[in-house]
């Protein structure tokens, strides 16, 4: 008899207290930290690199701890050095995050290298540099809405959402040379230097080309040659070419390869286009 009073009494508390939390308005239940949305950086790397430009990504979360689905409204990231803003982008986009879900994005973050160049005295001293990322973005939660009674189309207010996340980057400022052009019946051969103006070493692996001599195409697979000033010779042969009368009006190249950057524990692809006159 004791065993069942204390059962009921244990009920009634329990349904009071649920009864309590349905008419918790939503502003109040975002106070809790077991429900607040959360954006999260759950990574950031090197995407790819070219003569002029870096590109960085970054992977983001976000998270809906609410019982109900909230509206999101466009995504902006900052790139920092030293609390400087040298880089900003803008996702304009709206979507829906679906009740206790989490959403995951791709940033990308194209920075120009002769900028950091410029607004970084010591940028090519360094082998790296520390960066911040801050990604924010705007959410739209019913406004005073009682929890059991919560519908799509009440009024809704404005919750922002902003994370950092800090990191280094290895300084890159690549630079191309003709080192070398040999023209013959099956002993052609052009050589192609790569420097990077940094103090961060590097190194080259899978590379392919595409050489344009006088308007004549080759393709193939390249071979790297570390140097003594710690540049790399990229090194294109095994074709034949017959020197026009005149000499070669014009040689461009593309070159693609997996770079390893630094200390970075990944490669990053690069691609490097040249012109020589």
């Amino acid at each position: 008899m004791q065993k069942n009073f204390f059962m009921l009494i244990f009920s009634v508390v329990v349904a009071l207290l649920f009864g309590a939390c349905a008419e918790i308005s939503t502003k109040s239940v975002l106070e809790d930290s077991r429900f607040k949305p959360k954006i999260s950086i759950n990574s950031v790397k090197l995407k790819s690199i070219n003569l002029d430009s870096l590109i960085l990504e970054s992977n983001i979360s976000i998270d809906n701890f609410l019982p109900l689905s909230v509206n999101i409204k466009d995504a902006m990231i900052n790139i920092y050095y030293e609390d400087k803003i040298i880089n900003s982008y803008k996702i304009n986009d709206k979507s829906t995050l679906k009740a206790r879900s989490t959403s995951k994005i791709n940033l990308d973050s194209d920075i120009r290298i002769n900028d950091l160049v410029k607004m970084i005295k010591d940028y090519t001293t360094r082998d790296s540099l520390p960066f911040k990322v801050e990604v924010a973005t705007t959410i739209f939660v019913p406004n005073n809405a009682k929890l059991s009674e919560i519908t799509q189309s009440d009024s809704l207010f404005e919750y922002n959402l902003r994370e950092r996340f800090e990191f280094d980057i290895p300084t890159i400022n690549p630079k191309l040379s003709l080192k070398e052009a040999k023209f013959g019946l099956g002993d052609s051969k052009v050589v192609v230097n790569v420097k990077n103006n940094t103090r961060a070493k590097f190194k080259l692996e899978n590379i392919s080309y595409n050489l344009r001599l006088s308007g004549v195409d080759f393709s193939g697979d390249a071979t790297s040659l570390p140097q003594s000033d710690e540049s790399i010779d990229i090194v294109m042969d095994n074709f034949s070419f017959s020197l026009p009368k005149g000499g070669a009006n014009s040689t461009s190249v593309d070159i693609s390869a997996n770079l390893q950057l630094g200390d970075l524990s990944y490669k990053i692809p690069l691609k490097l286009s040249k012109d020589f006159k």
